[in-house]
């Protein structure tokens, strides 16, 4: 049961993500708006064994998550998120592209399924491209979106990795 409520909430925490990025409107108006990836706090720097792994990752598999994507890596983070209501608290390591196309997700997509031997379920969720396993959410984003003081660019890609069954 630990295992399917720790699941619904990884979904949960995906969607809320998606759903609430994506109701924004779409001016262009640059001056006004943050770049939600500037507020992550990523790092270029290539992580230690150590930091990959709680995630159940070791270096050359990040290093082909991160290269799968064909380019555009813009860098990674481990952050605490809080789950809806401040219920539960989980790590997540927060690995982010931009520039990437629909092909470059399948791509991160088809890695995430092979490196963490997971099945994935991929849907499309008010035109925001989301799979998803059990110790992962991967989020792509076609176009360009706005909300609250934020925007998220076209193109951009961000996938959160849980550790293994909620255990950090």
């Amino acid at each position: 049961m630990k295992n399917n409520f720790f699941f619904r909430a990884m979904l949960v925490m995906a969607l809320a993500f998606a759903m609430a990025v994506t109701g924004c409107s779409n001016n262009n108006n640059n001056n006004r708006y943050t770049d939600y990836l500037d507020t992550l706090g990523l790092s270029t720097a290539n992580p230690t064994a150590a930091t990959l792994s709680p995630f159940g990752l070791e270096t050359s598999e990040f290093n082909q998550i991160r290269d799968a994507s064909g380019g555009g890596f813009r860098g990674w983070a481990i952050d605490e998120l809080d789950g809806e209501g401040g219920e539960f608290v989980v790590m997540a390591l927060i690995m982010a592209w931009t520039g990437r196309s629909l092909a470059s997700f399948n791509y991160v997509a088809d890695a995430l399924e092979y490196i963490l031997g997971e099945e994935i379920e991929r849907f499309v969720e008010d035109g925001v491209h989301i799979a998803w396993g059990r110790d992962y959410s991967l989020i792509f984003h076609p176009s360009r979106i706005q909300e609250d003081g934020y925007f998220v660019s076209a193109g951009t890609m961000i996938v959160l990795i849980f550790p293994p069954n909620g255990e950090y």
